[in-house]
């Protein structure tokens, strides 16, 4: 499998096989180090590798400098909409090979865990349905796994691959309408799934920092799904 070409951040942690190591995915207008604070709240030692999207936020302005640049998303579609598929599902490819990266330079007890808020949020739970078998859980904070025409995740069974979701009691009526669907959705393949309010998460993705501390120390400190898959075949994706 070709290499991912995503721009990173990553800071090393502790180099032991129990240590996790958190992909950190940013929301729509943010940047690779937005969940950086969040991850090393939530575990010092872990390794936290955040890459970044590769579509900025105004495809007029390409500037690096950080007066001019808006951030970057993920796929196109505003905060509660449905993602547009083809930029969904180029994010997907492009993950795909990221993780798939990480996953082959860690070592054979590693646990991998996305976390994700917002757009990344949305792209960690779907690429979850993708690779289950690479990953040791997931956290989404207001995000759910998108409803789109034509597509359905390629995973029926997610063999109990837990799944942290974190949505702002004070959001839209609408998200946590998606919240309660996805939360349905990936029980009914099989996912373990936790689902808990966090007051303004959706403002300040470090209000999650407890909530997603607390849930870990309820897992396994081993990785039940320890044996790197190869990755042969490519899933179907949205297109």
């Amino acid at each position: 499998m070709a290499q991912s070409m995503l721009i990173y951040q990553e800071i090393v942690g502790a180099s032991t096989a129990g240590t996790p190591t958190l992909i950190a995915l940013h929301g729509s207008g943010g940047f690779a180090d937005q969940l950086v604070p969040l991850c090393r709240g939530v575990c010092g030692s872990a390794t936290v590798i955040a890459p970044q999207a590769a579509r900025p936020l105004n495809m007029a302005n390409r500037s690096y400098t950080p007066e001019e640049d808006q951030g970057y998303r993920w796929y196109f579609g505003d905060r509660g909409a449905a993602p547009e598929p083809a930029t969904l599902g180029e994010s997907l490819w492009n993950l795909e090979r990221f993780v798939s990266d990480v996953r082959a330079r860690q070592p054979a007890q590693g646990r991998l865990f996305l976390v994700g808020f917002e757009q990344g949020a949305v792209v960690a739970v779907t690429m979850a349905t993708i690779v289950p078998d690479w990953l040791a859980g997931v956290v989404a904070i207001g995000g759910h796994l998108p409803e789109i025409r034509g597509w359905s995740p390629p995973a029926e069974q997610l063999d109990g691959l837990p799944f942290l979701l974190l949505h702002d009691p004070e959001g839209s009526p609408h998200a946590i309408a998606e919240d309660l669907r996805t939360v349905q959705n990936l029980r009914a393949r099989g996912a373990t799934v936790t689902s808990a309010p966090v007051p303004g998460v959706d403002r300040d993705p470090l209000r999650a920092t407890e909530s997603i501390r607390a849930w870990l120390e309820t897992l396994p400190g081993g990785n039940r799904r320890a044996e790197m898959t190869t990755a042969g075949d490519n899933p179907e994706r949205p297109a």
